[in-house]
Formats: C-alpha cells, sequence, structure tokens
C-alpha cells in the first residue's frame, strides 16, 4: 500500500503529511482500473504468468528474480516520483564487533555491490560501482539516481496502520 500511494501523495500535491490527494486519485482514478492490489509476490508472479495482469509496480529486484526463471520481462525507472528503498545492513548495537564492521565494508565495495547487481537486480549504494549498460537498464544507477525520493519513514510508519486501515475501507473494498 505504502509504495502505491506515496507515489500518488506526491504527484497530486499531498506527502506523508497530507495524503488525502493520495487516497482521491487511487479512489476516483485508478482502483475502477485494478483487477487487484495484491501484496504478495508469489501470486503476482502467478498473475503475470497468466496473463492477467501485464503492468505492474515492482522492485528491481522482483523483477530480476522473475527474469531469471525464463518469462520475459522488464522494468524502467519513471521520470518521476520513484521512492528510494534500500537494503539494511547492521553491525551490531552499542559496540559493534569489528569483524562485522569487516562484513560490512567488504558488502559496500564497488565489486560486491555491481555482483548484487547482476544477481539481486539491486541498484548499488556504492557510487564508485560501474555497471555495463546491460546491467543498468530499469536499476536505479547513474543518474536515476538522483530522481529517488527518500521517504519520512518516521511519519509514514507512525501512521501505517490507520492507513492501511483506511486503504482496506475506501479503496480495496
Amino acid at each position: 500500500m505504502m509504495a502505491r500511494c506515496t507515489r500518488r501523495w506526491r504527484l497530486n500535491g499531498g506527502g506523508e503529511k497530507n495524503i488525502d490527494p493520495g487516497f482521491k486519485v487511487m479512489k476516483d482514478e485508478v482502483a475502477g482500473n485494478m483487477l487487484a492490489f495484491e501484496p504478495q509476490p508469489g501470486k503476482m508472479t502467478e498473475l503475470f504468468q497468466s496473463g492477467q495482469v501485464v503492468m505492474g509496480v515492482w522492485g528491481s529486484g522482483r523483477v530480476k528474480a522473475f527474469q531469471d526463471t525464463g518469462f520475459p520481462s522488464s522494468s524502467s525507472i519513471r521520470r518521476k516520483a520513484r521512492s528510494r528503498w534500500a537494503f539494511r545492513l547492521s553491525g551490531g548495537r552499542p559496540t559493534p564487533s569489528p569483524l562485522a564492521q569487516e562484513f560490512l565494508a567488504f558488502m559496500l565495495t564497488p565489486e560486491v555491490q555491481a555482483m548484487h547487481a547482476k544477481g539481486a537486480g539491486s541498484g548499488p549504494v556504492n557510487k564508485k560501482t560501474v555497471l555495463p549498460a546491460d546491467l543498468q537498464k530499469g536499476l536505479p544507477y547513474g543518474d536515476a539516481v538522483a530522481k529517488l525520493i527518500a521517504l519520512d519513514w518516521d511519519t509514514i510508519n507512525a501512521n501505517r496502520t490507520t492507513w492501511n486501515n483506511r486503504w482496506t475501507r475506501e479503496i480495496e473494498r
């Protein structure tokens, strides 16, 4: 739900602090044209494979996994309003292990970031990572990174339950 609405909030004059414009456009203009708002990746895969769905909102990693099964699919980066998502790595708190810190540093090297792009369809977070042209397509990479939107997760997380209930009541019904 969050990925769908965050784009609509901003494209229609709202934001995390004012979600009403996003709900309005989803209810009035989008929901009537949707087969399903399917949250399960496995079910989305079935819908694509059966031809019931031909387009959807999915992360680059999901598209890559689907492509790896042999299904003809592709992804693109919209010119406007793509939210920034990130993998999280943690070295532990309050005193991180030196070995954990070494592992984190290794995971963030350009070489490993390039392997993640190729193997998992993840956009690299290390700006020194160089990807060949065939891997760049559909990934947040290079100039596309500047177009990504950082979300206000404190506001989203504080309101998630209320917004999810509203989504179920007003949009998915």
